[in-house]
């Protein structure tokens, strides 16, 4: 099993969360990312879906960490980066702070970089500004743990 892990830590892991500090994954997308993850835990255990084991028993048999938890932690350190490095005129920052020109679209606006960091940050204070505070690193546990 030891091999497996390291296997999936060195391997499978980056490739699934390749980029994604700049993803504003939906509900939907993230259920996607734990199901890919259980399906191979399944897989390393020699297990089927038709055995009923719980992900809480395959995540104990394999002890690999959360895709959904680890994805959420590189978002919030490069949302950290992206902050103190926005006096440099960096395309990133500069993105983050761009507006489309006109009209949106009809319908329910799409998820937003920034919709993810709203849900552990306090009502009325801005994410960018609260990046500069001490508060910051201590909300990281809170953010990667938070339930949509």
């Amino acid at each position: 099993m030891s091999v497996k892990r390291r296997y999936y830590q060195q391997c499978i892991t980056p490739a699934l969360l390749y980029g994604c500090e700049s993803w504003a994954l939906t509900k939907t997308a993230e259920t996607r990312l734990a199901r890919c993850q259980r399906a191979l835990e399944r897989q390393f255990l020699g297990s089927r879906r038709r055995d009923k084991r719980s992900s809480d028993w395959l995540r104990q048999r394999t002890k690999l960490k959360d895709v959904v938890a680890a994805y959420r932690t590189r978002k919030w350190r490069h949302a950290y980066k992206m902050q103190l490095r926005e006096g440099e005129l960096r395309w990133d920052t500069r993105l983050l702070r761009w507006t489309p020109l006109g009209k949106r679209p009809r319908g329910r606006p799409r998820t937003r970089y920034a919709d993810d960091f709203r849900v552990v940050i306090p009502p009325g204070s801005d994410w960018t500004h609260v990046v500069c505070t001490s508060e910051w690193p201590k909300l990281c546990s809170s953010f990667a743990t938070y339930v949509r």
